[in-house]
């Protein structure tokens, strides 16, 4: 999975649908405005992030989380199964570098009963979350994981993380699946 970060925003034209034509042989599947790819080439990140930084009209963060990784992170949900308070929803957030582990959590902000953004779980390069909105005021979960981990990050809701799963479990083109998740990974460090 490849995440470019910003990619929707700032007045940027860019059309994350015509990127998979522009660089055949990553074997992109684009997944909405925000830039987010499955990827179906076999390349290391740094290859994937060299070569969509390239074709990209702007520079921008990218980060690239190996499917396993992506289907791992659904099979653990580290948010449990719910259910949530009205207005709430769940987030992922990847970092493009190492997420600290010694980091307290969880994080909110702001602090106590009025929080917008909850950080509860890490999980390898994810952070997950639960944002809401109370009145005009938005708090941004990028925002909060860039500061409390020290490294640029994009975020996307659970449900477009979802459909990455989805693309990753279905056939490949070639006829081959994806390989299922590593059991390696220790479970996911969630709050005390």
């Amino acid at each position: 999975m490849a995440l470019l970060k910003g990619a929707n925003t700032g007045g940027k034209v860019f059309r994350p649908s015509e990127l998979p034509g522009a660089l055949p042989r990553l074997r992109l599947t684009s997944l909405g405005a925000a830039g987010t790819f499955v990827v179906g080439a076999d390349l290391a990140p740094d290859r994937v992030r060299e070569q969509l930084g390239s074709a990209l009209p702007f520079a921008t963060e990218i980060a690239v989380v190996a499917g396993s990784e992506v289907l791992a992170l659904l099979e653990r949900a580290p948010l449990g199964a719910g259910p949530w308070p009205a207005g709430t929803r769940r987030f992922v957030t990847v970092g493009t570098g190492p997420l600290d582990p010694s980091v307290p959590l969880p994080i909110e902000v702001p602090t106590g009963e009025e929080w917008l953004v909850r950080v509860v779980a890490v999980d390898g390069p994810f952070a997950v979350g639960l944002q809401r909105r109370r009145g005009p005021k938005m708090v941004y979960a990028t925002d909060v994981v860039e500061r409390a981990f020290r490294t640029p990050a994009t975020t996307r809701w659970w449900e477009t993380i979802e459909a990455v799963g989805r693309l990753l479990r279905a056939p490949r083109r070639s006829g081959t699946s994806t390989p299922s998740p590593s059991a390696d990974r220790p479970p996911p460090r969630r709050r005390a």
